[in-house]
């Protein structure tokens, strides 16, 4: 009898763990996501972003504070960016004086999904205090200390060289506009490296607002709503790749709007004299086309294809959710097809190339009739049960019969 006790003694135990784990997971765990899909950041954003890191980049070389500020839909722009970097697209960033909310949900297996937020409180001094819900499951800061100061020493035994929060982050602030933060960065580790290895490709503002303005002019002359006609005003006298990083950049500002212009600087006043309105440009027939193949060329040449692909991705990835157009191929094929124009554009090797190509292109060189055929318009759901998601297989094919498509055949 006295031998058994410790035996059923475990045993009960071990149904009481059971037990709670298994109401845990009922708390925590939902069959359905709380945040929608997160939109991508736009130019304006990632340029607003990339000026923040050169800053952060200066003062590193000399160890020095340096006070950063960003509004709200900044923060949540970058939050996106870092986010779908990791693979996830639901994340949400809401704020005001007395604390910042960010909300994201993570699919699981089994159609289960995890709904998580995190309340960060501002802070005079030192990493700000952060307590967070696990579905119905609260956190108290406490324990999310304690879980930052497991990952630190973590990184640490990993032999990770990257800075430590109460390191980095002195002081934390917010208001109804956005959020203020007084940060160190080492220069000696990888996030620094990081940041000094995140340099966009220079473009003169002065020569968008000329390129610009001729555009504007040569419209007001001889209205064209076709896409073809602009890149060729837009080429006529390119000579270099510089010439070709304004053209792309003034063509975007005519196609998709004059904010585009942010990615050579503020051009604002400059086009004051010149700017349009909507002017229904279109490529195939199709306004939506000419948007994508012309910002994605523009982004391409300044900030670089991986940023440029990722933007149209997400951008489609957030339109297959709910109040959205639907996943769109065709849209994502006018956007590789813009990234190739600029990289061969902005590329001092091949600007010649792309000079030649631009001035003479037809429609069909922009973009393959064959394009239209592809899916369009799918839901979340019918996007998953196709694709799955876009680090499937099933997805890296699609691309690929893409990019197939591009180069006729």
């Amino acid at each position: 009898m006295n031998a058994s006790t410790p035996k059923n003694a475990r045993f009960r135990a071990l149904k009481w763990i059971g037990g709670l784990a298994v109401l845990f997971a009922i708390l925590m765990l939902s069959i359905s996501p709380d945040t929608p899909v997160s939109a991508p950041p736009n130019a304006n954003q990632i340029m607003r972003l990339k000026t923040t890191a050169s800053l952060l980049r200066d003062h590193a070389v000399q160890s020095a504070p340096q006070d950063v500020s960003l509004a709200w839909r900044d923060i949540q722009g970058a939050g996106a960016l870092v986010a779908r970097t990791i693979g996830v697209d639901r994340i949400a960033l809401s704020g005001e004086e007395t604390e910042a909310v960010v909300r994201v949900s993570v699919p699981l297996k089994f159609g289960l999904w995890l709904n998580a937020r995190a309340y960060v409180k501002p802070s005079e001094d030192g990493f700000p205090s952060i307590s967070a819900r696990l579905g119905w499951v609260p956190v108290p800061a406490v324990l999310v200390r304690l879980g930052i100061r497991a990952v630190e020493q973590w990184l640490i035994w990993r032999g990770v060289d990257a800075p430590m929060p109460d390191g980095v982050v002195h002081q934390v602030s917010f208001d109804s506009r956005g959020a203020f933060a007084r940060i160190r960065l080492p220069k000696d580790s990888r996030l620094y490296r990081t940041l000094n290895e995140a340099r966009s490709s220079p473009v003169d503002a002065a020569h968008v607002v000329e390129r610009y303005c001729r555009l504007a002019s040569a419209q007001r002359a001889a209205p064209s709503t076709e896409l073809i006609t602009h890149v060729r005003r837009a080429f006529a006298d390119a000579q270099s790749a510089d010439d070709n990083k304004s053209a792309l950049v003034a063509l975007a500002m005519m196609v998709v709007t004059p904010d585009v212009g942010t990615l050579a600087g503020d051009v604002r006043q400059g086009i004051e004299r010149c700017q349009l309105g909507e002017q229904g440009i279109m490529l195939l027939g199709r306004q939506d086309l000419a948007k994508h193949w012309t910002l994605s060329a523009a982004l391409t040449a300044i900030l670089g294809a991986d940023i440029s692909q990722a933007m149209g991705t997400w951008k489609e990835v957030a339109d297959s959710g709910q109040g959205g157009t639907g996943f769109s191929f065709v849209d994502l094929a006018a956007d590789r097809s813009g990234n190739q124009i600029g990289l061969l554009a902005a590329d001092e090797a091949t600007a010649d190339v792309a000079i030649i190509l631009l001035q003479t292109a037809s429609e069909q060189k922009l973009l393959p009739l064959q394009s239209l055929a592809l899916a369009e318009g799918l839901s979340e759901a019918e996007f998953a049960n196709q694709f799955v998601d876009i680090d499937s297989p099933g997805y890296a094919a699609m691309v690929a019969r893409i990019d197939r498509v591009l180069a006729g055949n």
